[in-house]
């Protein structure tokens, strides 16, 4: 199966109750959506992923909304960079 469209960039967004489902983390084999987006890219037209992640919801304390400020920091640097790939030199 080959996809319709390719060379497309993708930005997975994620936010957990929980927390370390990171690679190397400790819940990272509870992680499932952002593997098995990794697998389906091909089929996608995905060539370059992005995964951004906020974590701790659940605790509604300190460690997430720090977890959320670096989350919109990732997202406003990615941004950027998307941005200045797409503007001609």
């Amino acid at each position: 199966m080959r996809p319709i469209l390719s060379g497309k960039k993708l930005v997975l967004i994620t936010s957990s109750g929980e927390f370390g489902f990171h690679p190397g983390g400790i819940r990272e084999k509870m992680n499932h959506l952002g593997p098995h987006i990794k697998t389906l890219q091909a089929y996608l037209g995905v060539e370059e992923a992005f995964e951004i992640s906020s974590e701790y919801q659940e605790f509604a304390d300190d460690r997430h909304a720090l977890s959320v400020e670096k989350a919109h920091k990732a997202a406003a640097e990615l941004a950027n960079c998307l941005i200045s790939d797409l503007t001609p030199a």
